[in-house]
């Protein structure tokens, strides 16, 4: 499943992605060059050409490759909780088409042990042991057996295929399914559980997504800082050729724009980030819990299954037989 999954094969592209974003964000800012013609007076042009370098202050390239690290490791961390997810899919659906694997088995089975009871049901209204009735209830059966096992047999198909969509095959290739539905899991302990609880996927991509919040909001912070052009270039009249050297600097001053708004909502999304960790902190303990209690209660159905209901059941078969 995970080498053939296709949703998993879609994620997995967005890691490429991030890595992509990485390297543009490494890349330094153009320079740009320019060319003017200037009227001196009448009779007279200037001709100018310049360079332009801009000229990243307080850290903003720094701070961009911050962030594309910290988008590619929520990338990662998002592949991580879908492999995760996927995983447990697999196994569920498994034990899923296994199980519908063995209930058509029993089915059949049902279905010619209906038969022979149908047969005997008729001998013994031949020999004049019993009503007709009895040949009819045992036709009944028999019908019933038969219609369980097309329903059983359905059930399996739907889960074969089930299984193998989930394996990216668009129809299932491989054969019956080798397993045991008596290996019953152990439950973990309220140790274990915690400890694995914290190292969940689904809260490693939250402390990833905080990471990239921190980093997105200092790189707001970092815009605050204009960035400063440095020109140089030459000018020269036309007429006398004569040439003189310009150099210059420019940069905004952040008198009306400070870049507060940007700032003030990446230190928001900052904060919404470690309360959505907390709350799927919470969420993932209760939904651990409640699924220990479901193991934990189908474990004691199970025992009780087989040490009272199945030895009660095999005896009553081998006497009706």
């Amino acid at each position: 499943a995970l080498r053939g999954n296709l949703d998993l094969v879609a994620v997995r592209r967005e890691v490429e992605a991030a890595a992509a974003l990485r390297d543009q964000a490494a890349r330094r800012l153009n320079p740009s060059v320019s060319y003017d013609v200037e009227q001196v007076r009448s009779g007279m042009r200037a001709d100018s050409v310049a360079v332009s370098v801009p000229v990243e202050l307080g850290g903003k390239r720094a701070a961009r490759i911050t962030v594309a690290d910290r988008a590619s490791g929520a990338a990662n961390a998002e592949v991580a909780l879908r492999a995760a997810e996927l995983r447990a899919a697999a196994i569920q659906f498994f034990a899923d088409a296994l199980a519908a694997q063995e209930r058509e088995q029993f089915a059949r089975d049902s279905v010619a042990l209906a038969r022979r009871a149908l047969d005997v049901a008729t001998r013994r209204v031949l020999a004049g042991r019993v009503s007709p009735v009895e040949q009819t209830r045992a036709q009944v059966a028999e019908a019933g057996a038969r219609i369980e096992a097309s329903q059983a047999a359905a059930e399996l198909a739907a889960a074969r295929q089930r299984l193998a969509a989930l394996l990216g095959e668009p129809t299932p290739t491989f054969g019956a399914l080798a397993g045991s539905l008596d290996a019953l899991p152990e439950p973990p302990s309220e140790a274990q559980l915690d400890a694995r609880l914290a190292q969940a996927p689904a809260l490693a991509r939250a402390r990833a997504e905080i990471a990239q919040r921190e980093a997105l909001a200092a790189l707001a912070r970092t815009q605050r800082i204009p960035t400063v052009a440095v020109t140089a270039g030459t000018r020269t009249l036309a007429e006398t050729g004569q040439r003189a050297a310009s150099l210059g600097l420019a940069l905004a001053v952040p008198i009306f724009d400070a870049n507060q708004g940007n700032i003030r909502e990446a230190q928001v999304r900052t904060e919404q980030a470690r309360q959505q960790l907390e709350a799927a902190a919470l969420r993932l303990r209760a939904e651990a819990l409640a699924a220990w209690e479901r193991l934990a209660a189908a474990r004691r159905e199970a025992a009780l299954v087989r040490s009272e209901a199945l030895p009660g059941a095999a005896s009553a078969l081998e006497a009706a037989t």
